[in-house]
């Protein structure tokens, strides 16, 4: 957890930590685009302190069940996620 700088601007109180996650990640299964494997990603996210990643392959699901079990075996929060094409 990180602190927040207070912004004088804002009404709304922000909290006192922020959490960061990365929302836009491609792993082996985006070919030709991504290299990270489903374990490793993972375990790095866990060893950065990082409590919840997603996949975002290109155009295919094949890599959740994999990276589901291994998210959830690293005590990382897996999050879901594909870049659709559309036409």
């Amino acid at each position: 957890m990180h602190p927040i700088p207070s912004n004088p601007l804002c009404a709304v109180p922000l909290s006192d930590t922020l959490e960061f996650c990365h929302l836009h990640c491609h792993t082996h299964y985006s070919l030709l685009d991504g290299a990270a494997g489903t374990k490793k990603l993972a375990k790095r996210a866990k060893e950065l302190g990082i409590g919840a990643v997603a996949i975002t392959d290109h155009g295919n699901l094949f890599g959740i069940p994999s990276f589901y079990k291994d998210a959830k075996g690293a005590g990382v929060q897996p999050i879901i996620g594909c870049e659709f094409y559309s036409m």
